[in-house]
This record gives structure tokens, C-alpha cells and sequence, in this order.
């Protein structure tokens, strides 16, 4: 009996070594596993677009508060454990009110976005570049898609090494735009497509609509129409200034075939755009010259100013996008053409000259319509 009972014991302690070693192995290895899982999870470039995406980031958003949260609380149990004196007691208040109001600004933004999951910001993008980040020690590396709204405002967007490989590539071929679906707090990509035809963007849904005809000299900017010629004052009570001295006195002539006065200008906007205008006074008497008459106009969009949307030529033509042969295609045979650039004229004397860069893009127009004298 005793021989079974020692080996009945024996036995029960056997089992109770392995219980114990399979516990502590649960205890090391398991959360060894899901930290493994949890920084798979949340690195992993794979699931950046959609609602992957913005799970990654209410994970990484959500750790951070948990952390401020965790370090808040701490401050506040030895707070109230142990006597400090005024000063570290307004510090520890300090300390928490700040980690506190951390920990709600990282959780904000989830939640906000958590309302926005069904119907994300869209967003049309151009001069499109990529970009990638190397991860700090052992990290990977993060891949962006860089560009411009239709508002020339810089946007960027965490995408994933699939997109960032395929778009580098694409744009080696051309010109490259994107439509963007994303989540307004924490940026999550919800969906991204890229385009090598700008005509697939609708980004003028909301912008008034200009005759097709080069013929009819008009040209929207800002979303307002202009059509030459048209009174300096239109200008300005629009927003533009003119950079001038205004007191020039543009002088009149009633004489048969007479030579109209004229004065060229800067025109600078409330943002700062610059448009250079060719000023006529066509009447018989002299006037100042904020009211004479603008019959021509230079728009150039190397510094960027001029935005896609709401600044649009007739044919649907964009500075800065529109390109050599969409020119061509638009307006017809010119009449004159050289590597840079394409004139059109009339036979009244009017004409549109427009350059393009390096890149075949348009780069700068030149409009005219205004009779240079009097008739008889």
C-alpha cells in the first residue's frame, strides 16, 4: 500500500510540474505571440487601404492613448499615497491634465472617423510623386502617394508597397493623377485609384460653364468667368488690385482710325496671384485708369498659383495639365505652331498664343480681343 501511495504521489507531483511549466509557457510565450501579431498587424503596408487601414490606425491611436491613460493614473494613485509638498502636487495635477487631454486628442479622431466609414472625403490629386520612409531598427518601411488637390494644396497619403511600386511605374510612362477616398481624422485610405487620363477627373461639377469656341475669348479664373474685353473694374471688385499707381490718366481719341491709349498692368490677387493686362481706354475722353478696358491677358502657372479648379480655358483646357496635343485636339490646326508653343488668330486681329514646358504641359496663355484704334 505503501508503495502504491508513494507511487500514487509521485505521480501528482509529475502532474503538478507540468501544469506549472505549461502556465509559465502561457504566461511568456503567449503574449510574446500576440505582441509578434499585434506589430504584424499594424506594420503590415498590405492592409493600409481600406477598412484595414483605418483599423491599423485606431489600434496604434488607441495604444497611445491607453499609454498616456496608464502613466495618468499612476501619477494620480502616488498622488494621493504619498505627501508632496505644493509645488510636485501641482506638477502631478499638471502631469495628468496633460497626459488626460492627450489621451482624448489621440481617440477623437477614431471615433470622429468610426460616423465617416460609409461615406469618406474624396479627393482628386495631380503632380503626383512617391515617396517611402525607412523604419526606425527593425521597423519597415512606409510608402506615401504625394500631390496636389485641385486646390494646389500638398496631400499625402500612406499607401502600400504594391501601389508605391506600381505607381512609380506608371508614372514613367506619362502624366498620372489619382482619385483618393479617404477618412477626414486619421487620413485612413479607403479606397485609391490612379489614372493616366486627367479626363477621368470631374473636378469642375460645381464650375460655370465656358464656351468651347477660343473664338469667344473668355476664360474662367477663380471660378469667374471673364470674357474679353471686359472693365478693369470687374477685376477689381473681384479681389485684384493693380499694382500700378492707379492716377495714370489714360488719354481719348475721337479721330477717325485714331491709335486707342493704352497701359500694361500687374494684377495681384487677395492670394496672391499675378495676371498681367494690357489696358485700353476705347472712348473719346480721357479717364483714370481703373476705368479703362482690359483687352488682353497673360496667365503663366510656373509658381503654381493657378489652381485646376475654377481657372479653365475654352475647350475645358487646364494651365499646368493640359497638354501640346490636347491643344490641337481642342482648338484645331493653328495658326502658327513651333516646338513651344501654338498661336490661333482671328481675322479681326485677336489671337491666343500658348506656351508649354519642358513637358508639354500649358504653361503660359496669351489672350487678345480689342481693336488696337478707332474705327471710322
Amino acid at each position: 500500500m505503501r508503495l502504491n501511495g508513494k507511487e500514487v504521489k509521485n505521480t501528482d507531483d509529475h502532474k503538478i510540474k507540468v501544469r506549472f511549466l505549461l502556465f509559465v509557457g502561457v504566461m511568456i510565450f503567449v503574449p510574446i505571440i500576440g505582441i509578434m501579431i499585434l506589430d504584424w498587424f499594424i506594420n503590415n503596408d498590405q492592409l493600409t487601404i481600406g477598412i484595414s487601414g483605418y483599423i491599423q490606425n485606431a489600434v496604434i491611436y488607441g495604444m497611445l492613448a491607453g499609454f498616456s491613460i496608464f502613466i495618468a493614473i499612476g501619477i494620480l494613485f502616488r498622488l494621493i499615497r504619498e505627501r508632496k509638498n505644493f509645488k510636485k502636487t501641482c506638477l502631478s495635477i499638471l502631469g495628468i491634465i496633460i497626459l488626460s487631454a492627450l489621451s482624448f486628442f489621440l481617440i477623437k479622431p477614431v471615433i470622429s472617423d468610426a460616423f465617416c466609414l460609409h461615406d469618406p472625403l474624396s479627393i482628386s490629386l495631380y503632380r503626383l510623386s512617391f515617396a517611402d520612409e525607412w523604419g526606425v531598427g527593425d521597423s519597415p518601411a512606409s510608402y506615401y502617394l504625394e500631390g496636389y488637390d485641385m486646390e494646389n494644396d500638398y496631400r499625402s497619403f500612406r499607401i502600400s508597397k504594391d501601389l508605391y511600386d506600381k505607381g512609380k511605374t506608371m508614372l514613367q510612362d506619362g502624366d498620372l493623377y489619382a482619385e483618393v477616398a479617404y477618412l477626414p481624422n486619421t487620413r485612413s485610405v479607403i479606397e485609391l485609384t490612379l489614372l493616366t487620363d486627367f479626363a477621368d477627373i470631374d473636378i469642375n461639377e460645381d464650375s460655370p460653364i465656358i464656351d468651347e469656341d477660343w473664338r469667344s475669348y473668355a476664360l474662367s479664373i477663380n471660378g469667374i468667368i471673364y470674357e474679353l474685353p471686359v472693365s478693369l473694374d470687374r477685376f477689381i471688385e473681384n479681389g485684384w488690385h493693380i499694382e500700378e499707381d492707379e492716377s495714370v490718366i489714360l488719354k481719348g481719341n475721337d479721330k477717325p482710325y485714331g491709335s486707342y491709349d493704352y497701359k500694361r498692368i500687374h494684377l495681384i490677387s487677395d492670394s496672391d496671384q499675378m495676371l498681367s493686362a494690357v489696358v485700353y481706354n476705347t472712348g473719346e475722353d480721357d479717364i483714370a485708369l481703373k476705368d479703362g478696358i482690359i483687352g488682353g491677358l497673360s496667365m503663366i502657372y510656373g509658381n503654381y498659383d493657378y489652381a485646376p479648379k475654377g481657372n479653365i480655358l475654352p475647350g475645358g483646357l487646364y494651365l499646368g495639365i493640359s497638354t501640346y496635343d490636347d491643344v490641337l485636339a481642342s482648338y484645331g490646326t493653328p495658326s502658327e505652331s513651333y516646338e513651344r508653343s501654338l498661336t490661333y488668330r482671328n481675322e479681326n486681329g485677336s489671337y491666343w498664343v500658348l506656351w508649354f514646358d519642358n513637358d508639354d504641359h500649358l504653361d503660359e496663355i496669351i489672350v487678345h480681343h480689342q481693336p488696337y484704334y478707332r474705327s471710322y
